[in-house]
């Protein structure tokens, strides 16, 4: 049973703007130390109880849903031919974990150690942030009871966490197909674990579905209960956070207000307030409370409090392109919409015990690939490589057997495979800024999608490397052609323009508020989350990242989320 609240006091000991990943995390473990009275503040409702938000093939992230999503859209993107796209982030209790496509995979070694190294900070290497990650994990078996031996390595996952988690429920026969198809390219290699911190390669995918149903960061709130020191408030907009007049500002506590034209509400906070409303309110909420670039406060009217000019700069997000192929499979996942005879005998699986096409998300299988280290990109003048080290991935697959698409509809007619081809490590940086002075307006999001010559590049790489996959023995006679917009995409030019026409955010933006070391004039949070020139403010969610994770961001959240936990519990031991 989730927290909730009774009688709505003045002070509390913390106060936790935002229960989604991050915030979930931080206020259950504080909540367990009886002495500390936590308030969490959701602008959200609780996850309504539907199949969409439940059911992991029905449960296919922002993308389809209705309710519970701040639904921001980006400024035209001059990489994308001056296209919008959407960047919702999740408005319910557990925030984007409940809206993303509960994929599961950490990130390499070298992506923590560089964060360490980055912020002088030893908490942050792989060793320490495994066992936070393990901390925050239950790995369960397969629903189906197919545990894919050899897949993965047994003791590199958590026993006792909240969000629990599983390889695969179905196994389906594409997805053999895809492994037999690694082993026969040699440029395709199978890894038997992609979580164990060298990612490269073929892998099983893990994903938040260890019943067969969707967890998400709400599972914290579920195992904490009604503990008598925690209090959350759903429907919770904060409108600022309030600051002493002090040289060094120190925070005194946070107004919000319940509906647009709700009464406006002070609670304040004895220790401190934690900013945990994600990589777009965080610095949003910044801004309209006075912390935030000078010149761009004052020209909407605002009280400068700090002037802080890097809120909302570093703005980093993985992109991802679908391509599709048609496929000579009537079992594929296009026959649950298209064979009702099919989707009835699935939905019998799913309603007995949790398996079969219903209880997978969209991928069993994830591969993780680098450009060749003699690529003649590196010798164009100015180009760096962004991402974490030799050992780490800058661009990914996902793949499934089915037409998947955040632009296209579903055809009518037709069996279809898809592999997304992912950027992981950008080189383009967007920025994000106040709209006006009004809480309730979106703030103005430029993602900066493609406004580097690296990031096109691995776009064009990565393409050229999926329909190098398809070649293998495994796809003879299984793959009929390539679909729709791929099909016309040949030269290097027009595989640029398809990719500027089709690219989209896979949504995980990160590093708006981004951390760096304690004597670094650079950043806006030191390595233990607390603001510079600020007291009794931390920040705690994916905004503090200097680079976006080489990963899905749930797990590097999770394990961020706890680590913080610790980190503040000690400082008020």
């Amino acid at each position: 049973m989730s927290p909730t609240y009774s009688v709505l006091k003045t002070f509390y000991d913390f106060i936790i703007i935002g229960a989604g990943t991050a915030g979930s995390v931080v206020g259950a473990r504080l909540s367990e130390n009886p002495n500390f009275n936590v308030l969490v503040l959701e602008a959200g409702t609780d996850v309504p109880k539907t199949q969409t938000w439940s059911v992991p093939l029905f449960a296919t992230g922002p993308v389809s849903g209705t309710e519970g999503l701040w639904r921001y859209i980006s400024e035209p993107q001059i990489g994308l031919n001056n296209r919008t796209v959407p960047v919702p982030r999740g408005k319910v209790v557990g925030g984007s974990s409940l809206v993303n496509f509960m994929v599961y995979t950490r990130g390499s070694i070298e992506e923590y150690d560089r964060i360490a190294n980055v912020t002088g900070d030893q908490r942050w290497s792989w060793d320490n942030i495994l066992s936070l990650s393990k901390k925050s994990e239950t790995r369960e078996l397969p629903t189906s009871g197919h545990d894919f031996p050899g897949d993965y390595n047994p003791e590199g996952y958590g026993t006792s966490g909240p969000i629990r988690i599983s390889l695969p429920n179905d196994g389906s026969p594409f997805h053999e197909r895809v492994k037999q198809a690694a082993h026969e390219l040699s440029d395709f290699s199978w890894n038997p674990d992609t979580n164990s911190g060298t990612p490269l390669g073929m892998s099983r995918m893990w994903g938040t579905i260890g019943t067969g149903v969707r967890n998400g960061a709400n599972n914290y709130f579920n195992t904490a209960g009604r503990r008598r020191n925690l209090d959350l408030i759903r429907n919770a907009h904060v409108t600022r956070i309030l600051f002493s007049n002090d040289k060094i500002p120190v925070v005194t506590g946070v107004e919000f207000v319940q509906g647009t034209n709700g009464t406006k509400t002070v609670v304040k906070a004895s220790k401190e307030v934690i900013l945990s409303a994600g990589t777009i309110n965080s610095p949003q909420i910044l801004m309209l409370s006075g912390v935030g670039p000078k010149t761009e406060l004052q020209a909407l009217g605002i009280k400068v409090v700090k002037d802080h000019p890097q809120v909302g700069k570093n703005l980093q997000d993985h992109t991802v392109l679908v391509n599709s192929w048609y496929i000579n499979d009537n079992t594929s996942v296009d026959a649950f919409y298209t064979n009702p005879v099919f989707a009835q005998q699935q939905r019998v699986l799913y309603n007995t015990n949790k398996t079969g096409r219903m209880s997978n998300t969209i991928s069993q299988t994830i591969g993780f690939f680098r450009l060749p280290s003699d690529d003649p990109i590196w010798s164009q003048p100015g180009v760096v490589d962004t991402s974490a080290g030799p050992n780490s991935p800058q661009f990914e697959f996902l793949l499934d057997d089915e037409f998947t698409s955040t632009i296209y509809p579903h055809p009518s007619t037709g069996n279809f495979m898809s592999i997304a081809t992912v950027n992981l490590a950008p080189s383009s940086r967007g920025t994000l800024t106040l709209r006006s002075s009004n809480p309730f307006d979106a703030p103005v999001i430029d993602l900066g999608i493609l406004t580097k010559e690296l990031d096109l590049h691995i776009g064009v790489t990565a393409l050229k490397r999926a329909r190098e996959f398809v070649t293998a023995p495994a796809f003879k006679d299984y793959i009929l052609g390539e679909w729709g917009p791929l099909s016309q995409a040949h030269t290097d030019e027009e595989i640029i323009q398809y990719i500027r026409n089709t690219t989209v955010s896979i949504f995980h933006p990160t590093s708006t508020l981004a951390m760096s070391a304690w004597n670094s004039p650079h950043g806006v949070v030191n390595p233990d989350l607390t603001m510079k020139g600020i007291k009794k403010l931390r920040v705690v969610d994916a905004s503090i990242f200097p680079f976006v994770p080489a990963a899905h961001l749930q797990v590097p959240i999770y394990a961020m989320a706890e680590l913080a936990s610790e980190i503040i519990t000690s400082d008020y031991q």
